[in-house]
């Protein structure tokens, strides 16, 4: 095979060690032909490309030919094919052409301006519809490094595609394995100069595309940084994609647009999620506004993903699923005297406020209470409300680790204003403050739900679901003996330890349990758990 001329943005030539994958499947006959690539320059222009025509004759895949879905292959009936299916040695071709119309221009001074436009074809048709391979520009200098603008390929996709991957062939198993996003349309990417490194060159590069444009709620973002370091014949390359709500894809050369096909299709979900439901009350649907996430709840794994991919089918919106978050909380673990002050003057009127505040836990599920024990007109009247609205803004805000804060008493019971400097503002600022120093004399405890959980077993499991509620900090409440040889275990376990619970009963019942849940009551969460605690929740807000 003939490789082609790699594409001009390319900063080394490639050679690289890897391993070939074993493929699966029988191949009675291939023929593949790759045409070179000869670059032509005319002035500042230059065109270059690739044409490719592979023919291969072979036993068909087809992904639906089994009459037992999923059936596993040691059943007898596994291999059954379904009525109407063909099977048997098929021939299947593809081509492939790509050319890449470059521009430069010297801008002085070092500086070079560029231009880069490259769309593929497969088999007469456009490769991606709405999506080209490359159309950026930018600037570049042999000091400063390079900075382009438009879309691209990323380095994860351009790596493992040229020139048809390494030597050994494994770009068709690297895009397959959905390794990650290949095409970007609005995307921003800077790369150093070469760099001494080790007796060698390296590069280092970082990308960002935004998505697509519109989104209201659930916006995509793309990063991908990237290096590669040269030592004589030695190629290293580095690559690492981190993504938030872009498309689920399944192959290495997807574009990375967003959530949902088309960003209208955004506000479309809540509507989409009400028809489901219609259609299947069995499936639940709530919007946790502390999570800030759209929870769907079903009967177990099987029951959700059937219920996700009918979104998909049949209304016409993909999501992106994620673990359910806790709602943790936190309150303040003891008393404690403080003064909010703000004392700020940068001419004319300035901002001026002090209030002395006492902060104390209250019993759990009190929530908050507020006591304004201010006399002598320390503080106006009219100025106190505002010393409620600091707090309760902090609270909502949350504590020392984040969580919103719970259970706590603030009196108010001293303070001082000025006639001309104080003001609403001024003393909810001086509350917050206050408050947060409240927590961080006294310290917090960290407060995770509690779950009153009903399980339905058999008699000769009961033992075992028992045992496993306890060893999830669970409490058995009671049991009782049911109909049909079953009985029910009642408990109040930890929210966070039951988020698999269906599969996990499942697999210790055979099948044969089920159980329901509510929220019962908020508890303290032991102390070394609120490091994990607090890392899940940093994550899960950068999602």
């Amino acid at each position: 095979m003939l490789h082609p001329h790699r594409p001009p943005e390319s900063p080394f030539p490639r050679g690289r060690l890897a391993a070939a994958p074993l493929r699966l499947g029988t191949l009675a006959a291939g023929l593949a032909l790759a045409l070179p690539a000869a670059a032509l320059d005319y002035g500042p222009f230059s065109l270059n490309g690739f044409a490719k025509a592979e023919i291969q004759r072979g036993t068909n895949v087809c992904t639906d030919c089994q009459r037992e879905t999923g059936e596993n292959r040691q059943r007898l009936w596994a291999d059954d094919i379904a009525y109407g299916k063909r099977y048997g040695t098929e021939t299947t071709h593809v081509t492939l052409v790509q050319p890449y119309i470059g521009v430069k221009q010297d801008l002085g001074g070092g500086f070079k301006a560029f231009g880069l436009w490259s769309q593929r074809w497969r088999d007469g048709n456009v490769d991606l519809p709405g999506w080209l391979y490359e159309r950026n520009a930018g600037v570049q200098h042999e000091d400063y490094g390079r900075l382009a603008i438009g879309a691209m390929t990323t380095r994860g996709w351009s790596v493992a595609d040229y020139p048809y991957g390494t030597n050994v062939g494994v770009s068709d198993a690297w895009g397959s394995s959905g390794a990650g996003y290949g095409l970007l349309g609005h995307a921003v990417r800077y790369m150093t100069r070469k760099l001494d490194f080790f007796e060698g060159d390296l590069v280092l590069e970082a990308t960002y595309d935004k998505g697509n444009r519109g989104w209201k709620k659930n916006k995509p973002r793309f990063w991908e940084f990237y290096g590669q370091y040269v030592k004589g014949d030695l190629v290293v390359d580095a690559m690492l994609q981190d993504t938030r709500n872009g498309e689920p894809v399944a192959w290495g050369h997807a574009p990375f647009g967003g959530l949902t096909a088309f960003p209208a299709d955004d506000d479309k979900l809540g509507s989409a999620l009400a028809r489901l439901q219609a259609e299947d009350p069995m499936l639940a649907v709530d919007r946790s506004d502390e999570t800030h996430q759209t929870v769907l709840r079903g009967m177990g794994d099987t029951h959700i993903a059937v219920a996700l991919e009918r979104l998909a089918r049949k209304f016409g919106v993909a999501v992106d699923t994620a673990p359910v978050r806790v709602a943790y909380r936190e309150t303040i673990a003891g008393t404690a005297d403080v003064e909010g002050k703000v004392k700020k003057q940068s001419g004319g009127h300035g901002q001026y406020a002090v209030a002395q505040l006492r902060v104390s836990p209250l019993r759990r599920g009190e929530g908050f209470a507020f006591v304004d024990a201010v006399v002598g007109g320390a503080i106006p009247r009219n100025l106190i409300p505002a010393v409620q609205k600091g707090v309760e803004e902090t609270m909502v805000s949350g504590g020392l680790h984040g969580f919103p804060v719970v259970d706590v008493q603030v009196e108010c019971y001293d303070g001082k204003y000025h006639s001309v400097d104080s003001s609403e503002m001024a003393f909810r600022t001086a509350a917050s403050l206050g408050l947060k120093d409240a927590l961080a004399k006294a310290g917090v405890v960290v407060l995770e739900p509690v779950s009153h959980v009903r399980v339905t077993v058999p008699a000769a499991h009961q033992g075992d679901v028992m045992g496993d509620i306890t060893a999830k900090r669970g409490r058995v409440m009671g049991t009782e003996a049911a109909d049909h040889g079953e009985h029910v275990i009642t408990a109040h376990v930890p929210t966070r330890e039951i988020l698999r619970y269906a599969v996990e009963l499942r697999s210790m019942t055979g099948g044969r349990g089920r159980f329901d849940s509510m929220h019962d009551h908020y508890d303290v969460l032991p102390s070394h758990l609120v490091a994990s605690a607090v890392a899940s929740a940093a994550a899960d807000s950068h999602r």
